[in-house]
Formats: C-alpha cells, sequence, structure tokens
C-alpha cells in the first residue's frame, strides 16, 4: 500500500488483523454454497413439476380411457386422441362428407386440435394461462372451414349448455335416445316402467351387473325428472 510516497505492508485482514485469516476465502466458500443449494432447489423444483405434468398426463389418460369404456357400450362414436398419427387420422376420416361442429368448454384446445389435424387452417390459438391451468377464450365467431369434401366449424367455447329453447323430448321417448337401454326396453316387471326406480326394472339390473354406465343412468334419470310432469299441450300451446 502506498501511503506519503512510501511503500508499507499490510499487517493483516481489514476484517480481522490477522495476516493469515481466511476470511476472503470463507466469503468465497459461502458464495459457492448459495450457488449449490440453489441449483438444488432448481432441480427439485423441476423434478416436481416434471412429476405434476406426468401425474396430470396420467389422469387425463385415465379419464379418457373411462370416457371411452362407457361409450363404447353406445352407438355414439367416441376417439381418444393423442399425438401418434393414427388416432388423428381416425378422427380426421370422420369430418370427410360431413358438416361438423367442435364443441366444447372455453380454453380446452377445440382450435389447438383441429390445427393439429388440419394444419393448413391456420386457427388463432393462445398459451395456457399460468393461473387458470387451461387454455385462454381465443375463438369468437363462428366459420365453416372447407375440409376435403366436406366442412367443419370452430365454435367459440361455452361454460353451460342451455337447452330449454331446444326442442323438448317427452319421458315416454326418452329411454329411445339411450341406445344402450334398447336390448332391455320391454322386459321390465311392469309396462308403465319408467326406469329410474321402478322394481323389476331390467335396466336398473343392467346398471348393478355393470352392463349400463350409471353415470350415463344418472343422467337419463335427471332428464327424465326434468320432463316427467310436462304435457304436450304444454309444450304446443
Amino acid at each position: 500500500i502506498n501511503v506519503g510516497g512510501y511503500d508499507a505492508v499490510k499487517e493483516g485482514c481489514e476484517k480481522c488483523g490477522d495476516k493469515e485469516c481466511e476470511c476472503d476465502k470463507e466469503a468465497d466458500d459461502e458464495v459457492e454454497k448459495e450457488k449449490e443449494d440453489d441449483a438444488k432447489e432448481e432441480k427439485v423444483e423441476e423434478a416436481e413439476e416434471e412429476t405434476e405434468e406426468e401425474i396430470a398426463e396420467s389422469s387425463d389418460k385415465e379419464g379418457a380411457e373411462e370416457i371411452n369404456e362407457i361409450y363404447l357400450k353406445t352407438a355414439f362414436p367416441v376417439y381418444v386422441i393423442s399425438d401418434d398419427d393414427e388416432s388423428i387420422e381416425r378422427l380426421k376420416e370422420s369430418f370427410y362428407g360431413n358438416i361438423s361442429a367442435f364443441c366444447g368448454n372455453s380454453g380446452v384446445g377445440k382450435s389447438t386440435l383441429l390445427n393439429k389435424i388440419f394444419p393448413n387452417l391456420n386457427l388463432e390459438t393462445s398459451s395456457i394461462s399460468n393461473k387458470l391451468g387451461r387454455g385462454k377464450h381465443t375463438t369468437r365467431h363462428v366459420e365453416l372451414l372447407k375440409v376435403k369434401d366436406g366442412y367443419i366449424a370452430d365454435t367459440p367455447g361455452f361454460s353451460s349448455v342451455d337447452i330449454e329453447k331446444s326442442e323438448v323430448i317427452m319421458k315416454d321417448e326418452l329411454p329411445e335416445c339411450f341406445p344402450e337401454f334398447a336390448e332391455y326396453l320391454g322386459d321390465c316387471k311392469f309396462t308403465t316402467c319408467s326406469h329410474t326406480v321402478d322394481k323389476g326394472c331390467r335396466i336398473i339390473e343392467a346398471v348393478a351387473e355393470g352392463k349400463i354406465s350409471k353415470s350415463r343412468h344418472d343422467n337419463y334419470v335427471a332428464m327424465y325428472n326434468e320432463v316427467k310432469n310436462l304435457k304436450e299441450w304444454e309444450i304446443n300451446g
């Protein structure tokens, strides 16, 4: 150290005064340790995120398989879609020669899936919202899009469906709207069976036997209860 034109020897550490102290080394070690701890914490967070994504993906797959199993017992075609080209191609073929509409909740990926099936559509999409954990509402109008010899409509999402203005299905016609009920209709103990809580009902027995999905029967009962007191003259009048 130069003091007044003379060189002076530094006697000791500015912190502790010890000539041979390791204060600087200890400080460096602390900084290095903090970096290592931060790196470990970052790896743990990344591992947790990957685990959450794997759990979510597994849960989605199980949910899709469960729904597929339910609707295999009906006459409704169901497409379980993944990233493989085969499942995409099966769904793609179902649009040819038809006029179809993509409907569903907001932000579930309708436009994204359509872009995957028909890349030339270039539909506007949004990234996943970190706050909501799902896609953002992007599609704001309905447009018929030409796909080969058919048309498909990408529709704005919705949070609920109101069918009050739709054609009402009377309670006597409702069982015929559930294809999986067909083989059991006419086999109930009573001809007036509503297939809701009646004794000797073959449909209720089929539910207990696992031949008809309980969730599908629950849906039937809910719809039946909505229309059971309606009279035709009330609707047509």
